[in-house]
């Protein structure tokens, strides 16, 4: 299954894709982005790997950024960036529009 079928057009990141440096060296440019906060997570540091996941805390909110303008390319771009165990998730976090549904990557 083709977990980039759904087409989300956002993502919450709260780790290096928070980096311009790093958004620009994977895309060849800055995305828009706006802070963002997801209630209900925490980012944990993981057993075995090097880069932080989010974790279930609920009396804390995760900072982070919404990335708010990716192309289907830039999303398959990024997705290969991320290991192939995290989960994507839609979810909304604060200081964003309720309406949209944010794609974040978990576990």
């Amino acid at each position: 299954m083709d977990r980039l079928a759904a087409g989300p057009d956002v993502l919450f990141c709260y780790g290096t894709l928070r980096f311009g440096t790093v958004l620009e060296a994977l895309l060849g440019r800055i995305p828009a982005r706006v802070p963002a906060s997801l209630p209900g997570w925490r980012a944990a540091a993981l057993e075995g790997r090097v880069y932080p996941g989010l974790v279930s805390a609920p009396d804390v909110a995760a900072d982070g950024m919404v990335l708010t303008d990716l192309s289907s390319r830039e999303w398959k771009i990024l997705d290969a960036f991320e290991d192939d165990r995290y989960e994507l998730q839609a979810l909304t976090p604060l200081h964003w529009d309720p309406r949209v549904g944010v794609r974040m990557a978990t576990r």
